[in-house]
């Protein structure tokens, strides 16, 4: 392309020049030269390298990008899920505990007052929400205590297996 400009002579020190940066071009397979002249003959007689180079850096930065977009908001996203979750668990708990403690305190004493805070703890753990199996297990545990000091000796026995059940309930949720 030098070559063909009117304003350039043809004198021995610019044929050397062009011939050195050929050589250099295709040996160095597109590092950058030092002179300019160099330059836009290196990229005149190999146009296609750096293309591909450039074309194959900027698809690479593209995806890493996205995929790090991705994976940051994919961790984002779990991560609260995660958080709101371990608290509504961590809720559920201790609505169940509470209203579980005040059944077992009936259990241990039975009398009117016992019996007035359990069913308070039951019907309070209800309105908070307690999930309708573990709100089942305490007040099956309950009416079977209620049974077994009227009396009824199979409820004595079933309250026992109902207490049992009542523990394992929160442990098998996780």
């Amino acid at each position: 392309m030098l070559l063909t400009r009117p304003s350039h002579r043809m004198t021995p020190a610019l044929l050397s020049r062009l011939l050195l940066v050929n050589l250099r071009t295709r040996r160095d397979n597109c590092l950058a030269a030092r002179g300019l002249p160099e330059r836009i003959t290196r990229w005149n007689v190999i146009s296609g390298c750096c293309r591909f180079r450039t074309m194959f850096k900027r698809l690479m930065i593209l995806g890493i990008m996205g995929l790090t977009f991705v994976l940051g908001a994919n961790y984002l996203l779990v991560y609260t899920l995660n958080q709101q979750a371990t608290r509504e668990r961590e809720r559920q708990d201790r609505t169940y505990w509470s209203a579980f403690n005040a059944v077992e305190q009936f259990g241990e004493h039975a009398d009117q007052v016992t019996e007035q805070k359990a069913k308070a703890a039951l019907d309070e753990a209800r309105q908070k929400g307690l999930s309708k199996i573990r709100a089942r297990v305490l007040q099956t545990y309950f009416e079977d205590l209620e049974h077994c000091y009227q009396g009824d000796r199979e409820s004595c026995k079933k309250a026992n297996t109902d207490m049992n059940e009542a523990i394992r309930v929160p442990a098998e949720r996780k």
